[in-house]
């Protein structure tokens, strides 16, 4: 089952991976892995490729009646880089 471009960007994000990590993994360019995530017409094949990547990285993509989805085991997770606050005694 190929899942959508949505749950690929999300499963890729849920891993904390970077679009050009992505690339990386799946043998892929960056601009290709910008074109599935922006919906652009790719390839079957090169599509395969990068839901395989994510797969190989524990992510399990699902699809139930009119749903689909992913999971991840929470070990491979990396979380979000912080981002500085503001000033001290900001709201």
């Amino acid at each position: 089952m190929l899942t959508s471009p949505e749950l690929i960007a999300a499963a890729r994000e849920a891993l904390g991976m970077s679009q050009s990590e992505l690339a990386q993994a799946s043998k892929l360019g960056l601009r290709t892995i910008r074109n599935i995530e922006t919906r652009q017409t790719v390839g079957t094949d090169v599509f395969e490729l990068c839901q395989k990547a994510l797969e190989a990285r524990g992510v399990e993509f699902f699809q139930t009646n009119n749903r689909a989805g992913f999971s991840i085991p929470a070990a491979w997770v990396r979380p979000k880089k912080r981002r500085p606050a503001n000033q001290p005694g900001s709201t």
